[in-house]
Order: structure tokens, then sequence, then C-alpha cells
């Protein structure tokens, strides 16, 4: 994968995140954040390779970007101060609900595991997960449900309850 730019100015809104590509390499990608166009795709994704490319447009340019969108990758912001100074760091919710449901279904998996297999509290983390990240306000709480691995008829809201 060769360096890939389709613009010759950069826009006010940028994304920045890293993409595997076809030779199964991760590479930076960078999006106008507004327009949803690819800004360019680079071969590799480290701070040097990014500074160099972005180095090729004038400091006013640069200073006319406003936000640069990424995720919780800590270079990304370092990298994007540094090369554009008038920009606010954003980091996307998509990233943080990610890492706050990885966070909570690691903890999910470990309590689970104090329990023995064929237990109810076990069942409880194992096969009724989902209710856990679901909004309350969507639970069925009208009509209880026959739950084979527990063995009785439950509310949504009773299994979360119980747990």
């Amino acid at each position: 994968l060769s360096s890939f730019t389709l613009h010759d100015s950069l826009p006010e809104h940028l994304c920045f995140d890293e993409v595997r590509t076809n030779d199964n390499q991760l590479s930076f990608i960078c999006i106008d954040a507004v327009k949803h166009t690819l800004v360019s795709l680079l071969p590799g994704k480290s701070s040097y390779d990014i500074e160099k490319f972005f180095n090729g447009f004038s400091l006013a340019q640069r200073a006319r970007v406003k936000t640069v969108t990424t995720d919780l990758n800590a270079y990304y912001a370092s990298v994007a101060e540094r090369l554009f100074p008038n920009t606010e760091i954003i980091i996307d919710r998509f990233h943080i609900i990610k890492m706050i449901n990885q966070a909570f279904n690691h903890e999910r998996v470990k309590k689970k595991k104090l329990f023995t297999k064929p237990s109810v509290e076990y069942n409880l983390f194992k096969c009724h997960w989902r209710l856990f990240l679901l909004d309350p306000a969507k639970f069925d709480n009208e009509h209880p449900r026959y739950r084979r691995q527990l063995k009785r008829s439950m509310t949504d809201a009773q299994i979360v309850s119980e747990a």
C-alpha cells in the first residue's frame, strides 16, 4: 500500500483512525468528518509517518483545522496537538462505549467464574448477559417467561436484580 491522498487542502474537521489493509497491516486513515470523504490513507500508522504527511501542508492550512476526532489512541491526540495549533481533540463515543462494554463484560466473566457451572448464579451471568447491557426501560416486565437455564419463570428485571 502506498500513500493515498485526495485533498490539496485540509478540511476543518478531521477523523483519525487505523484500518487493516489488504496486506494485513494496520494503516493510518484520515477522513473529512463533515463530508465523510477520504483525506488520506498512509501505509503506516507511526507518528513519524503521520507528521511527515501533515507537514506537507502549510502551517496556515493546518491552523484552519478546528477538530480532530479520534479513538483513545494517545499518540493520535498528541500528534494532532503538535500539528494543528487551533484544534480541539474529540474522543469519539463509539470507542468510549466499546471500552465500557469490554470492561463490563470482563467483570461479568470474572463474577461468573466464581460460581460452579450448573448453578443458577452461573447461568445468570452466562446466558442472560444481554440483559445487563439493555436499557431498563426496554425490559419486558409484564410477561414473565420460562428461563430454561434458571428453571423458572422470570421477567427481565427479576433476572438483573438477582444478579
